[in-house]
């Protein structure tokens, strides 16, 4: 019986014929790690030797693609040949190293371990110096950059010191050859921040204390949270340290955007020039950002009557986080201020305690005397029975304290929050063991 003739094209013939092989190919465990093996022994060639292989390979895919061809022809000198063409350029290759390369595969670094690049990119880098330097104009903000040269620690780790001018305070880098033996930064330190909580690799929610001491132009030290990988601050604040030597103390609380899962992220402290503003030394270190283990049961609240209300989770050490309420109808009656007071001095309510949350205290509307407002200063005036019942202990101190200032500090014409009992700056004072009533972030 005769087969009847197949009136394809050549090329739709060469197409069906190398899906039917396809078709009958079954991939080895083992093959991506040993594509990733030729790659990696390819890109440790010269130039020269990758050029020539590319020109082979090429060559062998002219010659697969024209034998291809002539296979499914059956040699018929009736039929036309599928045929091919391939060129090489003749413009010289660079000679010249690139600073970064890509990489194709996952990296085998821990993200959390590391505060740059980061390992689920491509970049990378072939020195400690040219790492520094990414590291500190891309992520630490120098504009003014001096690098110095690179101090061995041992075989794989060191550092690299940088200044924002010849002679100027030192920041030292701390870098390690890790993955394919790329540069990573570890982070930065210097003598005048020292960070002691949280610590590098430590899980951070998005209302977190950090502690430590610093001498800076007037004390002040801008603290960054950096998604890692991402220039731009998810949050930001300020702690204030010693403006003359030695360096003073600092305690204060930094908020970011919570993230949806655990993400690694970057702690950036700075000082800044009085001059101009230029970065001029800075700590820094990896951490872990967690959205925390109290789940809100408001997340997803939309629109002009939803508030936020700042309370304790329990499960992550009593850390501050903030939840979402609708505000009442009822609420129509007082000023935004008000509600929200109202709503935080409620307590959580029975879903937000099953989630974990707590408050430092839960007096309801009755222990609100009243709210004013006055050029973004907003006074707070409670029930003095609050200081008769409620031990001033520093857990209750700052956690009253920071509860009522980040529950109003929500709205942006809110800059300072005092707050008074029974009338009375002095008797909160007293109560809080501190010379002011006036609370700010």
């Amino acid at each position: 019986m005769t087969e009847s003739p197949d009136h394809r094209r050549p090329e739709d013939r060469l197409r069906a014929a190398l899906q039917s092989r396809a078709a009958q190919i079954e991939p080895s465990t083992d093959g991506l790690d040993r594509i990733e093996e030729k790659l990696m022994d390819i890109r440790s060639l010269s130039r020269r030797q990758q050029w020539t292989l590319g020109v082979l390979g090429a060559a062998a895919a002219v010659l697969i693609v024209v034998f291809g061809a002539i296979a499914l022809t059956g040699g018929d000198d009736d039929e036309p040949v599928a045929t091919a063409s391939s060129t090489t350029s003749s413009e010289p290759t660079s000679t010249t190293e690139p600073t970064s390369t890509t990489v194709t595969f996952a990296p085998d670094v821990d993200p959390y371990s590391v505060a740059f690049p980061s390992p689920n990119d491509s970049r990378r880098f072939e020195s400690p110096e040219t790492a520094v330097r990414a590291y500190a104009t891309d992520v630490l903000g120098f504009t003014e950059l001096e690098i110095g040269g690179y101090r061995e620690g041992d075989s794989r780790s060191g550092e690299v010191p940088i200044s924002d001018r010849p002679g100027g305070p030192e920041t030292t880098v701390l870098v390690r050859q890790m993955q394919d033996d790329h540069w990573y930064v570890l982070g930065s330190q210097n003598a005048d921040i020292e960070v002691d909580e949280p610590t590098a690799g430590a899980t951070v929610t998005p209302l977190f204390t950090t502690i430590g001491r610093a001498l800076a132009f007037e004390g002040t030290v801008e603290v960054m949270v950096l998604l890692q990988g991402d220039p731009s601050p998810v949050g930001d604040g300020f702690v204030t340290g010693s403006g003359s030597p030695p360096a003073g103390p600092f305690n204060g609380r930094i908020r970011f955007d919570a993230p949806t899962d655990d993400l690694p992220g970057v702690l950036v402290y700075r000082t800044l020039s009085a001059e101009d503003g230029r970065v001029q030394q800075a700590t820094s270190f990896p951490v872990r950002l967690s959205p925390g283990s109290c789940e809100d049961p408001g997340t997803g609240l939309e629109g002009d009557a939803v508030i936020e209300v700042w309370l304790l989770c329990e499960p992550d050490d009593f850390a501050l986080s903030a939840v979402q309420r609708e505000l009442p109808a009822s609420a129509g009656g007082f000023s935004l201020f008000e509600a929200a007071m109202i709503e935080m001095l409620d307590g959580p309510s029975a879903e937000e305690a099953d989630a974990g949350y707590s408050s430092v205290f839960a007096i309801g509307e009755d222990g609100l005397l009243g709210v004013t407002a006055d050029d973004g200063v907003v006074t707070v005036d409670l029930d003095g029975a609050i200081g008769d019942e409620l031990a001033n202990s520093s857990f209750n101190i700052i956690n009253l304290r920071d509860q009522i200032f980040y529950t109003l500090a929500q709205f942006p014409e809110v800059v300072v929050v005092d707050v008074l009992f029974d009338g009375s700056c002095d008797d909160f004072a007293a109560w809080a063991q501190s010379d002011s009533c006036r609370l700010s972030g």
